[in-house]
């Protein structure tokens, strides 16, 4: 059932409300857009500070309740189950910015158990910015849960990179190429990294194949990038993610310079309505809220209505977990299900 509705669009996994402004984009947006693009909000004291110290901030106590459950694919339908732990490679690259405290950015690269640079399998891929592996695992116990999970056969094999913005010299860098040319991790992860990776490993080099994905200003990011080369990515996975650019703090306004067109040009909110027909109908996205919280949630709800609106797939969840590692670490198995199902249904 599962399965159905998500080939015919629109799955909404726990009955997330939409906000109640009036209908179409234009009524979505103004009650997206905050009336400054450095204001903070009032209710989430949390908001003021980086992603990085936000998230190093969130408390150790997580919420009682079960995470989300997203039914996963059948496991019997998968064509190979590999056993055993993956391996990770890290990749120092010339690092995309000028001046900084680091001349390289570093890539980890998670590649499966049983991958075999010499064979024949080949595989879908999952980039995540802009935060570090050490970071994400630290917090989220990824690898172990990927390993889980291609192991029992819940996800297909599937390669992960992670992408870390530290050391860039303006941060966050919210994943764009700034308003000055002083960094360009736009271009850095939709072309070079994804190029680099498909020269050197065993990928599906397709749009359908390659995957998105982040948390708080990586879930911007996802949602972003994604929107920006339909091309490169066919599927966003966003958590707690914002779909204005420029908006959380005073710092994530930083790379954009004030210029309000090039904030325009790299907000999701507005992305979205303007994207060719052909395209929508590739996109998929996996968005992960609190519909409750302050900020995060009213954001995913206008977002979800714009891209109901504008006819695109996707499957947003209201979390029982708000912003923070805690949310990620519950429910990104749900959300790789999700995944996992739209690949199998694009024919991945």
């Amino acid at each position: 059932m599962v399965s159905l509705l998500i080939a015919t669009g629109v799955v909404r996994a726990t009955g997330l409300p939409w906000l109640s402004a009036g209908p179409g984009p234009a009524a979505v947006l103004a009650a997206v857009k905050p009336s400054s693009p450095t204001s903070t909000p009032s209710a989430d004291p949390t908001a003021a500070a980086t992603p990085a110290a936000t998230l190093a901030a969130t408390p150790a106590v997580t919420p009682t309740p079960e995470p989300t459950v997203i039914p996963a694919p059948d496991p019997t339908s998968l064509v190979w189950l590999p056993s055993g732990s993956g391996k990770v490679t890290v990749v120092n690259m010339p690092a995309p910015w000028i001046g900084g405290s680091k001349n390289t950015a570093d890539v980890s690269i998670y590649t499966p158990a049983g991958y075999d640079p010499n064979g024949n399998q080949l595989y879908p891929v999952i980039y995540e910015a802009p935060t570090g592996l050490a970071l994400w695992d630290g917090e989220t116990g990824a690898i172990a849960e990927l390993n889980s999970l291609i192991g029992s056969g819940k996800i297909p094999a599937a390669i992960v990179v992670f992408i870390d913005e530290s050391g860039a010299p303006m941060m966050p860098t919210e994943c764009i190429d700034s308003y000055n040319k002083q960094q360009w991790l736009e271009t850095f992860i939709s072309q070079t990294v994804v190029d680099y990776v498909d020269l050197n490993y065993r990928t599906i080099s397709d749009p359908k194949a390659r995957t998105i994905m982040g948390l708080s200003e990586g879930g911007f990011c996802a949602a972003m990038l994604a929107l920006r080369h339909p091309d490169i990515y066919n599927v966003d996975i966003s958590f707690s993610g914002y779909y204005w650019a420029a908006t959380p703090a005073p710092d994530s306004a930083v790379p954009f310079g004030g210029q309000d067109s090039l904030i325009d040009a790299y907000s999701p909110a507005l992305l979205a309505p303007q994207i060719a027909a052909a395209d929508r109908s590739s996109l998929y996205f996996i968005l992960v809220s609190q519909a409750s919280q302050a900020y995060f949630g009213p954001q995913l709800t206008g977002f979800e209505k714009i891209l109901d609106a504008d006819g695109y797939g996707y499957v947003a969840t209201n979390s029982k977990y708000p912003h923070g590692w805690p949310q990620v670490a519950n429910e990104i198995a749900g959300a790789l299900h999700s995944w996992a199902a739209h690949l199998m249904l694009s024919g991945v």
